[in-house]
């Protein structure tokens, strides 16, 4: 009997974008000042937004590898959140705090 490797395909996909978001936290100490930052992360809560609002509007717009069970039944993406509460970070709380969330939501998940 073959093993079946599509479940731990999905999910190294699905954590090396994770693992991607480790870099929002590690430029944001060394390299981006706070105000192009927060920018960016407005720019980017907006855009997950509409994309949000299509998908669970019933648009197949992220292939299915990407998508959890329950996100593909409707429910708000993870990254939504993700990219929401770094954006709340940076813009509620002093450079180390915001750091240290976003890399314990980045690493934790």
């Amino acid at each position: 009997m073959p093993l079946d490797w599509s479940p731990l395909v999905k999910e190294i996909s699905r954590k090396s974008i994770h693992m991607a978001g480790f870099l929002i936290p590690v430029a944001y100490y060394f390299f981006i000042p706070r105000v192009p930052l927060l920018l960016v992360l407005g720019v980017a809560v907006a855009l997950a937004a509409v994309l949000e609002l299509i998908r669970t509007s019933g648009s197949p717009i992220f292939p299915k590898i990407l998508l959890r069970k329950h996100e593909e039944k409707g429910v708000l993406g993870g990254y939504f959140f993700a990219v929401l509460s770094s954006f709340l970070a940076v813009l509620l709380f002093e450079k180390n705090v915001a750091v240290a969330a976003m890399l314990f939501l980045t690493l934790g998940d």
